[in-house]
């Protein structure tokens, strides 16, 4: 069963992370917000095959699906890499 995680985006940032320009996202994540405990999971065991995450354009709704291959924890922020 696939694990996926949903981030929105907008404008430049996820043109080139569609694209595969930019393959990663900084996001701040509070401990209270589900996606946490997830993000938390692959930075200390790695991602399985079945993690994925989505972006969601806010503008237009566009969205993208693609396998993480890492999430690292720096200073408070989570890099969600694919």
């Amino acid at each position: 069963m696939r694990n996926t995680i949903v981030f929105k985006s907008n404008g430049i940032f996820f043109h080139k992370e569609k694209r595969n320009w930019k393959r990663n996202t900084c996001r701040k994540v509070e401990a209270e917000d589900f996606r946490w405990n997830e993000l938390i999971r692959i930075v200390q065991k790695g991602p399985s095959t079945n993690d994925y995450i989505r972006i969601i354009n806010v503008d237009t709704k566009e969205s993208f699906l693609r396998k993480i291959q890492d999430v690292s924890l720096w200073e408070g922020i989570f890099i969600i890499s694919w």
